[in-house]
Parts: C-alpha cells; sequence; structure tokens
C-alpha cells in the first residue's frame, strides 16, 4: 500500500513537472506570437494605398508578377508541410504536442506573411511613388497651358489683373511644392535606401518629374518678369495721360472763364465806359496768349502719347478731352475774340460819331439861344 501511494505520488510530481513545461513553452509561444503581431501592425500601411496598387498594377506588372510568384511559392511549401504532419499519442505530452506544432506552424505562417507583407510595402512604396509621379505630371502639364500664354492684357487695368492672377499663380506653385512635389524626395529616399530593385528607374522617373517642374517655375518666372515690365509701361503710359488730362481739364476752364468775359456787351453809353471796356480786352488778348501756351504744351504730350509705340495706347481714362477737341475750342474762343474785337472797333467808332454830334449839338443849340429875341438880354452875359 506505501510503495503504491509512493508510486502515485511520484508519477504526480512528474506529470506536474511536464505540466509547468508545457505551461512555460506555450507562454513563450504566446511572447514571440505577440511580437508577430506587432509586426502585423506594419500592415496597416498598406491598406492607405491600397487603392492606388489596384490603378496601377497595369502599369507596372512584372513587379507585381514577381511578388505575387514569391508569396505563392512560401504558401505551397507551407501547405506541403501541413499536409504531411500527422502526430498520434496517448500520454499527456504527446496530447500537447499537435497544439504546439500547430502554435509553430502558425508563428511561421506570421512571419511569412511578415516577410511577404514587407516586400508588399516596399512595392506599395514603388507604386505610390510613381503614382505620385504621374500626378505631379499631370498637374504640371495642366499649369503649362497657362504660364505659355501671350496675353498680358492692353491696358493698365487689365495687365494689372493679370499681374495679380500671376501672383496668385506663384502662391499655389510654392503650395503644390510643399505638397506635393517635395514629398517626392521622401520617397525617392525612402526606396534607394531600401536597395529597391528598380533604383535607376525610380532616378531617372524622379529627374524626369524635377525637370518639368524646373520648366515650369522658370517659365512662370519669365511671365512675371514680362507682366512687370508691361506694367511698369502701362504705367508710364498711363502717368502721361493723366498729365495731359490735368493740363486740359486746366485749358478748359481757362477758355470757359474766358467765354465768360467775351459774353458781356460792348455797347457803351460814355467814353469812359469804352475805355473800360478797352482794358478788359487788353486782358482778355494776355490771357489768349497764356492760353495758346498751353495748348502748345498739350500738343507736345500729345505727339509724346502718340510716339509711344511697342505698346497699345488706350484711349485716355482720364479724360474725354482731345487735342483736337481743344483745338476746336481755342478757334472758336479766337473767333469770339475777333468778333468782339471788331465789336469793339464799332462801338468805337460809334462813340466818336456820338461825341461829334454832342459838340454840334451843344453849337447849334447855342446859335439858337442868341438869336432868340427873348434871350438877347442875356447874350452880352
Amino acid at each position: 500500500m506505501y510503495t503504491e501511494d509512493n508510486y502515485l505520488s511520484t508519477l504526480t510530481e512528474a506529470t506536474l513537472e511536464e505540466d509547468v513545461n508545457c505551461d512555460n513553452a506555450m507562454k513563450q509561444a504566446g511572447a514571440e506570437q505577440q511580437k508577430s503581431s506587432l509586426l502585423l501592425d506594419q500592415g496597416n500601411v498598406v491598406a492607405g494605398v491600397h487603392f492606388k496598387q489596384m490603378s496601377l498594377q497595369r502599369n507596372y506588372p512584372p513587379v507585381y508578377h514577381e511578388h505575387n510568384v514569391a508569396v505563392r511559392a512560401i504558401t505551397d511549401e507551407l501547405a506541403d508541410e501541413d499536409n504531411g504532419s500527422d502526430i498520434n499519442g496517448c500520454s499527456f505530452q504527446q496530447r500537447q504536442t499537435p497544439k504546439r506544432l500547430d502554435s509553430n506552424k502558425e508563428r511561421r505562417r506570421e512571419i511569412v506573411n511578415t516577410n511577404s507583407t514587407d516586400k508588399s510595402i516596399t512595392h506599395s512604396r514603388f507604386l505610390h511613388f510613381m503614382w505620385r509621379c504621374d500626378m505631379v505630371e499631370r498637374w504640371i502639364s495642366e499649369k503649362e497651358i497657362y504660364v505659355k500664354g501671350e496675353n498680358f492684357g492692353q491696358t493698365l487695368s487689365s495687365v494689372q489683373v493679370f499681374y495679380r492672377k500671376q501672383t496668385a499663380f506663384n502662391n499655389k506653385l510654392a503650395a503644390y511644392a510643399v505638397d506635393g512635389v517635395y514629398p517626392l524626395f521622401d520617397l525617392k529616399d525612402r526606396l534607394l535606401k531600401g536597395n529597391h530593385q528598380l533604383s535607376t528607374k525610380i532616378v531617372r522617373r524622379h529627374d524626369q518629374v524635377m525637370s518639368k517642374w524646373q520648366v515650369l517655375r522658370n517659365a512662370s518666372e519669365m511671365r512675371e518678369i514680362k507682366l512687370m515690365q508691361m506694367l511698369a509701361k502701362h504705367q508710364r503710359v498711363d502717368d502721361v495721360l493723366a498729365n495731359f488730362a490735368k493740363k486740359a481739364s486746366a485749358f478748359h476752364l481757362k477758355c470757359e472763364n474766358a467765354e465768360k468775359r467775351l459774353a458781356t456787351t460792348v455797347r457803351c453809353t460814355t467814353s469812359a465806359e469804352l475805355a473800360t471796356q478797352c482794358a478788359k480786352s487788353t486782358q482778355l488778348l494776355t490771357m489768349m496768349s497764356s492760353i495758346r501756351k498751353d495748348l502748345e504744351e498739350l500738343e507736345v504730350l500729345d505727339t509724346k502719347i502718340k510716339s509711344i509705340k511697342n505698346i497699345h495706347v488706350p484711349r485716355n481714362p482720364h479724360t474725354c478731352l482731345t487735342i483736337e477737341s481743344l483745338q476746336e475750342i481755342l478757334n472758336n474762343l479766337d473767333n469770339i475774340t475777333n468778333e468782339r474785337n471788331n465789336q469793339l472797333k464799332k462801338e468805337a467808332k460809334r462813340q466818336q460819331e456820338l461825341n461829334k454830334m454832342r459838340i454840334k449839338f451843344d453849337l447849334s443849340g447855342f446859335s439858337w439861344l442868341t438869336h432868340v429875341p427873348m434871350f438877347a438880354p442875356f447874350r452880352w452875359l
């Protein structure tokens, strides 16, 4: 009885020891499985670019085919090993052996999946890089149509509008450089750092995109320079037009004031009033001389405006007065002045005749008084 109890206790201790060892092995397998699951988290990166991979597989079939062949080979090898494994046993340790083998196979599958995931990530990065290159190249092609345009505007306002658009376009280029172009450098460096088998193609594709990008930037800068030059030319023309408008307005105001003075009547009742009218006429002649000098300056400005070449000179936006209309105003004013001078001459002649008639009337009146008998006593007074 004692011997049998001793044997049972010894058997129980051995079984417990096997259970402890098995439990420790399971814990180690669980820890290694947890590490493998951490590696599998890298697969989340693939989900973000999976739709790009599907759209680019047709463009890069050799890489995609090579990747699929490698993964299938590993999967077939695991399947063969699984089909050839058959374990039977009755003891406790033998009963736990299939579970351990299944755990090890699962771990091997996870390792294989991790390796295939790493390759898939590298392949997806390559496809992502090529996709980004295609997108940047397409964007550059669309913007080249704008920078190659030859329309810079024909007036100051239109050139200012084009210049503001160009400034906004340059800001858009700077923003796209940060969002679309500079990330290509990071993608390229990450692929080359991993010694990608298509490194030559990656570098060549990157250089092609960067070359087109630089051409676009240079064309944009040249367009901006041309717009600045056109803006400066139109600004100078606008300054001349504004100066012409200012002097034309002053000339027109002087002509209006002179015309108002010339509109007064020249009919006088005395010689003193006639003398005053003649003095005003002299002042008007002085004013007309100043007006003619102003018109000569305006003619010089008009000649300067008409001599401007290599740029479209629009209708003066600051005034509706032209040199022709100003010349017509001066001609009308000259006609009015000449007519007034003629009227003054006639009035002076009329005043002379009136003076003669006054003198004659005075003499006739005195003679009449001397011949009337009732005024005879006053004859010698």
